[in-house]
């Protein structure tokens, strides 16, 4: 989908990628969004949710068809409390395409649990997740792009959501992941600790693990790799 920029949308990181096709520079841009936009008729938004059931209904599967809304995209109970994080992809006639997304879902009372707190009860049952902490969430990025381009788009949206929850003072970070994209997270500088094994999560159909995520570390390990990739 090719979108225009909204005004009501906030441009919090910019930086360029070669554009496969013809050469040129194409600029990545990272937007920041509030729950009502994502949940609104904000194109931008949009797309994004159609990216995500792209991802989690079509590709992976973690997901059923039945997820998908009349729009085409897919949403849940936790965008609501979420912030929302774009990638677009701008050409030189000054269209944009949304490449990728990422939420923070902010626990802001300690009645308001996480998800991750319900898929790892026997951990954090009696270490619950105090107020302020946040799990990242629903990063999936466009997965026609090449991989030079994926893992930049994956990048600028980590760092953006990152370096705005430390500016915000929202600690602890966890999250739930698939070990192969834990990896990946651990070559772009994000240091992961693991605090439960591996299991079988019914809601995604998939084996994840539960980690923290060591933000200032995290920040330090990708403030190094910034510009290389």
């Amino acid at each position: 989908m090719t979108a225009q920029v909204g005004e009501s949308s906030e441009i919090i990181s910019v930086s360029q990628r070669p554009n496969q096709q013809d050469s040129q520079l194409n600029r990545l841009s990272v937007l920041r969004f509030s729950p009502e936009q994502v949940l609104g008729d904000h194109a931008l938004a949009l797309a994004a949710r159609q990216l995500r059931a792209s991802v989690y209904i079509d590709e992976r599967g973690f997901l059923p068809a039945s997820a998908r809304e009349a729009d085409g995209g897919e949403r849940d109970a936790d965008d609501a409390r979420s912030l929302h994080f774009l990638a677009l992809s701008e050409n030189a006639q000054g269209d944009t395409d949304v490449v990728g997304t990422m939420r923070l879902i902010h626990k802001q009372s300690g009645a308001d649990l996480l998800p991750i707190e319900s898929f790892f009860p026997e951990h954090f049952e009696n270490n619950p997740v105090p107020e302020n902490g946040f799990e990242v969430s629903r990063l999936v990025v466009e997965s026609r792009q090449n991989r030079v381009a994926n893992k930049l788009a994956s990048f600028s949206l980590i760092y953006a959501g990152l370096t705005h929850a430390l500016n915000e003072s929202w600690s602890p970070c966890f999250a739930v992941l698939e070990s192969p994209l834990e990896r990946r997270l651990q070559n772009m500088g994000v240091k992961t600790d693991r605090v439960t094994a591996t299991q079988w999560i019914e809601q995604y159909s998939t084996h994840n693990i539960a980690v923290e995520i060591d933000l200032s570390q995290t920040k330090r390990g990708m403030d190094t790799l910034r510009g290389a990739i």
